[in-house]
């Protein structure tokens, strides 16, 4: 059998990457166009197969030789002009998903949105994407059983630290909301959001790395929780997840400290770290306190008296 010349070899070499290119490509817009979620397998595979169109605009051979330094580097133009549209698709790709998932949630939550409305006057509040309408809903409904005068306690960062508050007075004048802030950015915001409001007390808490025994976290500082002694309806916003994926963990074990018996209200319960922290609660309880969760948005704590 007569051996290959180079020539040959170098076109077979050359046809052969083309097709690899070409399936690469094809398989990375297919993907792209069927599961727009899948970012990274779409970078990953037209990545790939402008790489290896670098690689075969360098091996390949011509009668006269290899290719000459301004063919070379219009290639390599071209190849990052082609590698800034991916980034940019992919860019594209990343908002169109968030905006999905965005259109998605403000569907689920519309008749929370509405109910809600119903009950209390909301104003732009409708439009803060951090709010959670059924942890509001859920608790208006558990402020109806306090008792005057009680306090309700925020642990919140955010927009939804004030507007529950108020939502709260408008439904219930006669109780008194504490927000408890865990980032110097939260207590500033919601100072400036709260303005001279003197019927909600804003607390500018601290938090720390604490250990509970089945499970550890950043909590607040006994100063911070100072008076609040029997609390019995907690608003879960926090703290921030700017302390990390923990931010939560310790919420159940830290507010067992302060009381035997009450209900938390979680907001945004199906986001990705609040869920494990729900999760957790359960299992890193202390021994002597029993953990029910209502819903999705309601937990009850609940200390079991001592046997005798």
């Amino acid at each position: 059998m007569k051996p290959l010349s180079p020539a040959r070899r170098a076109r077979i070499v050359d046809h052969s990457l083309l097709a690899l290119v070409s399936l690469l490509a094809a398989a990375g817009w297919a993907i792209a166009l069927i599961v727009p979620t899948a970012i990274a397998i779409v970078v990953a595979l037209l990545g790939s197969a402008i790489t290896i169109s670098l690689v075969s605009l360098m091996l390949r051979t011509r009668s006269r030789g290899r290719l000459s330094a301004p063919s070379l580097e219009g290639a390599l133009a071209e190849a990052l002009r082609a590698l800034a549209a991916l980034e940019s698709r992919a860019d594209r790709l990343e908002k169109s998903v968030a905006s999905s998932r965005s259109i998605a949630r403000s569907a689920d939550e519309l008749p929370a949105w509405i109910e809600l409305a119903r009950r209390v006057p909301l104003g732009r509040a409708v439009f803060d994407r951090s709010v959670d309408p059924r942890a509001l809903l859920a608790l208006l409904d558990h402020a109806v059983t306090l008792p005057r005068h009680d306090s309700v306690l925020f642990l919140a960062d955010d927009a939804t630290g004030p507007l529950a508050a108020r939502a709260l007075l408008e439904f219930r004048p006669d109780l008194h909301p504490v927000i408890i802030t865990s980032t110097d950015q939260g207590a500033r915001e919601l100072r400036a959001d709260l303005g001279d409001d003197s019927r909600i007390e804003l607390r500018e808490g601290r938090t720390e790395p604490k250990s509970f025994g089945a499970i550890a976290g950043p909590w607040y500082r006994s100063d911070d929780l100072e008076g609040l002694d029997g609390i019995r309806l907690v608003l879960i916003a926090g703290p921030s997840h700017s302390h990390g994926p923990a931010a939560r963990h310790a919420v159940v074990a830290g507010l067992c400290t302060v009381t035997a018996h009450a209900t938390l209200v979680v907001c945004r319960p199906g986001d990705g770290p609040v869920a494990r922290a729900v999760s957790l609660w359960g299992r890193t309880a202390p021994e002597s306190v029993s953990i029910n969760q209502i819903s999705a948005w309601e937990v009850e704590l609940r200390a079991q008296p001592a046997s005798s």
